[in-house]
């Protein structure tokens, strides 16, 4: 009987340190905006911003995110290409989006392995229709750009 209670008791004590040992470690979530929060990009005048990441960091993931009523001005094809500026692929467009939905929610552009700086640029996507979007992003409201550490 002290066997039996002894060997249920060890083998618990073993599961639930092993369920311990297997839980993710929690990570740093960290989120900057915009470096120049005054956004404007039409078809002479592209936006380079140079984000700063805290290394090591793993994955940063780039996203806008606009309360109902936020002012964006968008006029003609207001489509956004972002265009990675340094790392592997130099010039290479990264992510595609247009600025359509105002919930306050984030809207995931894409994601990238991180450096510091993680330089972008932000342009009118079509070649052929002129377009603009411009606004003043906060706090809260404009592109970001989110990373784990």
């Amino acid at each position: 009987m002290h066997f039996t209670t002894f060997v249920l008791a060890t083998l618990a004590s073993a599961s639930a340190t092993t369920a311990r040992a297997l839980e993710p470690q929690r990570r740093a979530v960290t989120t900057v905006g915009l470096p120049n929060p005054a956004f404007r990009i039409d078809q002479a005048v592209d936006s380079q911003q140079a984000f700063r990441v805290d290394l090591p960091a793993t994955e940063c993931t780039l996203f806008y995110r606009f309360r109902p009523g936020f002012p964006v001005a968008q006029g003609g094809a207001s489509q956004i290409n972002v265009r990675a500026v340094d790392g592997n692929a130099p010039g290479a467009v990264v992510g595609t989006f247009s600025i359509n939905a105002f919930d306050g929610l984030p809207h995931v552009i894409n994601t990238f392995q991180c450096r510091d700086p993680l330089t972008v640029r932000f342009e009118v996507a079509s070649d052929e229709r002129p377009g603009s979007v411009r606004f003043n992003a906060d706090a809260e409201n404009g592109i970001f750009l989110s990373y784990n550490h």
